[in-house]
């Protein structure tokens, strides 16, 4: 891993130079993708990342936004700008909203991911998407460049960290996950985000500073050692079903392979739908009961919300524990992790196509 720091002070660093780079490198790079999760945005703030965002659009890659409006944060110029840039793209930006409907706890996340198939990056502090956190502000964030294969930990946490909130944990739902469209956007006032600056409003402060007065103080304390997490207890399992989650792959619906519907999700006497336990070092952490989807040309489905925004290729790894017949734990691995790697050695020494460049899969 290599970290840098973003210190946003004045004329330095400013945290819009360092989007507009990364969006740029990743634009030329395969399979790219970039992620915001992010709690107030404004059409300001977002004009400033639109020539470098259109051009790693242009080079067909994709991008989502998770944005705010508690405490009217979030107005409507930028989610209309969000809508615009959906329709300009269609099938390559995916723009929503998450809230808890009240202004009790508010979401309050600043992060940025690029991927690809052979770099992360993330970048995370207190920068929103706004023109003042983007530029004017006094912000601090940190560039992390995440290593693969080397921080494993690191790189399935961040990926949580965005499943946690396109795939809402209990006890919030999908309900709390809200598409932006017209209705929304004119359910919420003007852009007049905290984070962008207000000259006209009176400082109690400005009779004692003069301008750019400000003074820190202050050094680095003690570094905190990181305390290792204990591994999950390795339990025997009785059935799995691995399979590849492939870039044609539809956002949230996984295409199941017709041998292993009857063998593995839908056995004899289940009716057509199934409990998705969602599993993370050795707990469940969410819960779905999703209908498997039969289309008429033999083509079966399933619904599965928590891979919305994850970087492909992913392994999805379903297992069926006995007890209850319709329900199913599972775990999805992400490239750039050693898991991956052998789940991939794995599904290419004894998994099944149907044809060559198809999703693999294994039942074992």
């Amino acid at each position: 891993m290599r970290a840098s720091v973003i210190n946003q002070y004045l004329t330095q660093d400013a945290t819009v130079a360092c989007l507009e780079r990364l969006l740029r490198e990743f634009a030329a790079q395969p399979r790219a993708q970039f992620r915001g999760l992010v709690a107030w945005v404004s059409a300001a703030g977002l004009r400033l990342i639109e020539p470098a965002l259109r051009h790693f659009l242009d080079a067909r890659h994709s991008v989502f936004w998770i944005v705010g409006v508690d405490l009217n944060g979030t107005g409507h110029e930028a989610l209309q700008f969000l809508f615009d840039l959906k329709r300009a793209y269609p099938g390559q930006v995916d723009a929503r909203i998450f809230s808890t409907g009240d202004n009790q706890s508010i979401f309050h996340s600043k992060v940025y991911w690029l991927d690809s198939n052979d770099r992360k990056v993330v970048i995370v502090g207190s920068a929103n998407a706004t023109s003042g956190g983007l530029s004017r502000n006094f912000e601090t964030s940190l560039e992390v460049e995440v290593e693969p294969f080397v921080d494993d930990e690191l790189l399935e946490d961040l990926n949580f960290l965005w499943v946690s909130y396109s795939s809402p944990l209990p006890p919030l739902t999908v309900a709390n996950l809200l598409e932006i469209d017209r209705n929304i956007i004119q359910r919420v006032g003007h852009d007049q985000p905290p984070t962008d600056a207000r000259p006209r409003q009176p400082h109690p402060l400005r009779q004692l500073i003069p301008p750019h007065g400000v003074r820190l103080r202050g050094g680095r304390g003690p570094r905190r050692r990181r305390r290792p997490r204990p591994r999950a207890a390795v339990r025997r399992h009785q059935r799995q079903l691995l399979m590849d989650i492939l870039q044609e792959t539809r956002q949230t619906q996984v295409q199941l392979p017709v041998d292993a519907l009857t063998s593995f999700f839908v056995p004899a006497g289940a009716p057509d739908s199934i409990e998705l336990r969602l599993r993370r070092r050795g707990q469940v952490v969410k819960s779905d009961v999703r209908p498997i989807i039969h289309l008429g040309n033999n083509t079966h489905r399933i619904e599965v919300d928590a891979i919305r925004g994850l970087p492909r290729p992913q392994i999805i790894r379903f297992t069926r524990l006995g007890g209850r017949a319709n329900a199913l734990e599972y775990e999805i691995v992400l490239r750039g992790t050693r898991e991956y790697d052998q789940l991939d050695q794995l599904l290419a020494a004894q998994g099944r196509q149907t044809r060559q460049g198809a999703r693999r899969w294994l039942i074992r």
